[in-house]
């Protein structure tokens, strides 16, 4: 095929097939009325998306140059996850913890430069770190807690809270070379709650929300 002056080709052409199973297992066990125990054995797949595989230039909503990987392969993983979960008329209450195993976890790196700092490039006038997509066998530990209280007799009235975290490490990595880049911040979130059936004549299921994060 022939080009003229204002084409650019970003990448050469290829072509990427993927095959994997995803399955699942789960369970739960109720202790009581008011305590039920779960679990879960599941194993996943991701392919590679056109990004990942084919980038070469900035990436417009973020400050650095992307370069894809057409050798990059499928992600797999094998997640084992539990819960306990407890419920009474004043209070309910959750706690779930997961680990997942992924081979082959794509993720980006910084580039290194030659005399020791980061790798640079000049794209549209700006000069920009460079960016590769990698894979490594990776383990992804996190969990939430969750707790809502709704004291009876104000059913109207319910304030819960809840906090998340997960950790990324990379295996074969010592000291801070491990640590996954790009893992979302530990997240508290509390939120209160009152909800009315029917203020005054003309209105009804109104309710008041007040949140933080």
């Amino acid at each position: 095929m022939q080009k003229d002056s204002l084409t650019e080709q970003k990448f050469a052409p290829f072509k990427s097939n993927f095959r994997a199973l995803s399955h699942s297992a789960g369970m739960s066990y109720g202790f009581s009325d008011n305590i039920i125990a779960k679990g879960n054995l599941s194993a996943g797949f991701r392919a590679p998306n056109i990004a990942e595989l084919g980038s070469n230039g900035r990436h417009e909503g973020t400050f650095r140059y992307e370069d894809g990987n057409q050798g990059l392969g499928a992600e797999t993983s094998l997640q084992l996850d539990g819960g306990l979960l407890f419920n009474t008329r004043h209070v309910s209450a959750e706690i779930s913890i997961f680990r997942n195993a992924v081979s082959d976890y794509i993720y980006l790196k910084k580039n290194g430069g030659a005399s020791g700092g980061d790798s640079l490039i000049v794209s549209e006038g700006d000069t920009l770190p460079v960016f590769s997509f990698m894979q490594g066998d990776a383990v992804l530990d996190g969990g939430e807690i969750v707790i809502d209280i709704h004291p009876h007799p104000f059913d109207w009235l319910h304030f819960e809270n809840s906090f998340s975290f997960v950790e990324g490490t990379l295996a074969g990595q010592p000291g801070s070379m491990k640590n996954l880049p790009m893992m979302p911040a530990p997240r508290f979130r509390s939120e209160l709650k009152a909800e009315f059936a029917k203020t005054g004549k003309h209105l009804k299921n109104m309710y008041l929300h007040l949140d933080g994060e």
